[in-house]
């Protein structure tokens, strides 16, 4: 039941204290405040009301009229529901590794751009496979000559093609430049040492001492492992080159010389053109690459520097 005020205001309105059309009962209209706080005190009394349907989540919402959402209309899960839609795709909440984009990511041990095994890194998991063709960490080898199960049988030996002079090598380190050189022009991979001498660095201190043989390139013995090697005699003469060729000579000092400057044994002669850096009217101890015994280094008469010889180059074989 209205209250006595109530219900006189109620009349009043319901007379005509305000036409439709925004004027007063006098004929005046009203302004703007006036208009709103009418509307406000209707809307108080619960005569009027703008409701609106909404769907939140197949379900209607009411609107106040004040154009928000009541208490009561406001669906808890759905705002939760957001949130973690919203942290579940965001990049940095734990989305899986991906492999491929060049990045080590968790669950990872490499990554890189492709798929093809045998190259350090498949399906971003290290691994080495003997007989994909590739070397790769812990394998010596893979599928190449003189390699079996990834591991080098024997290494190689040669002696240079062409007979080169002290200037075109001008050290040590040009020397095993020089050889390494030709090795990997005629298609054998890895490091190749001269076999040169100089009263600091002895080449028994520069080749590794292998267990293994040396071969020539039409694969005959040279020698079976280091101790034969500086034992005096080589197993045959060490007269093929890189390419493959055998020079054939006399076996007489002269033929065909060789720098070495070193005993049989890998330690230092002299003289050896001022440690391979001079020429001019200096000279060296030589070998023979057409004698097998201990003249193949050293033995033979002494070798102008600014003449060319041949050079003896081993492969060096991994660090145990």
């Amino acid at each position: 039941m209205l209250r006595p005020c109530a219900a006189s205001l109620l009349a009043l309105l319901m007379s005509g204290c305000f036409s439709p059309s925004g004027s007063d009962s006098s004929g005046s209209p009203l302004t703007a405040s006036e208009t709103q706080a009418t509307s406000t005190s209707t809307s108080t009394l619960g005569m009027t009301s703008t409701s609106e349907p909404t769907t939140t989540r197949g379900e209607p919402t009411t609107t106040s009229s004040s154009g928000g959402p009541t208490t009561e209309d406001v669906d808890p899960s759905t705002t939760a529901e957001s949130t973690t839609a919203e942290v579940t795709g965001s990049s940095t909440t734990g989305m899986p590794a991906e492999c491929g984009n060049e990045m080590i990511e968790p669950g990872e041990e490499c990554d890189d751009t492709n798929a093809i095994p045998g190259d350090g890194c498949f399906q971003c998991m290290k691994e080495s496979t003997c007989g994909d063709g590739v070397v790769d960490a812990g394998e010596e080898c893979d599928g190449a000559k003189a390699c079996s199960n990834c591991v080098r049988t024997h290494f190689w030996a040669f002696v240079t093609d062409e007979p080169v002079s002290v200037v075109e090598f001008g050290s040590l380190d040009g020397a095993d430049t020089y050889c390494t050189k030709l090795a990997n022009e005629a298609d054998l991979p890895g490091h190749f040492v001269a076999w040169l001498s100089t009263g600091t660095q002895p080449v028994a201190m520069r080749l590794l001492h292998s267990a293994r043989e040396w071969r020539t390139l039409n694969d005959q013995l040279i020698a079976s492992n280091w101790d034969d090697l500086e034992n005096g005699d080589l197993q045959r003469p060490l007269s093929v080159t890189e390419k493959g060729t055998e020079l054939l000579f006399s076996p007489e000092c002269g033929a065909c010389p060789v720098w070495t400057a070193s005993t049989v044994d890998g330690l230092p002669l002299m003289p050896n053109c001022s440690g391979w850096t001079a020429v001019g009217m200096e000279s060296a101890a030589v070998g023979e690459c057409s004698m097998a015994d201990s003249h193949w280094t050293a033995g033979c008469d002494l070798f102008p520097c600014s003449t060319a010889a041949r050079l003896y180059c081993f492969e060096q074989p991994p660090a145990p």
